[in-house]
């Protein structure tokens, strides 16, 4: 297995484990990390494709649709296609995670 690229996005990292070329463009894995504090895209939408934010370490502020979760290890957040989004680090540690 390769080490995937790492892309910077301003204060983000984010590595693409599966492009949507390599699955026909149903589905693509990317895992992000968040540092504290981080400057993180605004609020947005995707049209074309659900998303599922899963926490690996730290924690992420998700907003979807206005409400409001935290994201921690080992929990999920369903984003459903179309849905205003946004996350944010607005904790003390550097968080870690990915989007599918």
């Amino acid at each position: 297995m390769t080490t995937p690229e790492v892309m910077k996005l301003g204060q983000l990292a984010v590595r693409f484990l599966l492009e949507g070329s390599q699955s026909g463009g149903s589905a693509a894995i990317f895992e992000f990390d968040v540092p504290s504090g981080a400057r993180v895209p605004g609020a947005h939408s995707h049209d074309a494709y659900d998303e599922f934010g899963y926490g690996l370490k730290g924690v992420l502020t998700f907003t979807v649709a206005g409400k409001t979760n935290d994201v921690g290890p080992g929990e999920v957040r369903f984003i459903p296609r179309g849905v205003i989004r946004r996350f944010e680090n607005i904790y003390e540690a550097d968080a870690t995670g990915p989007a599918v």
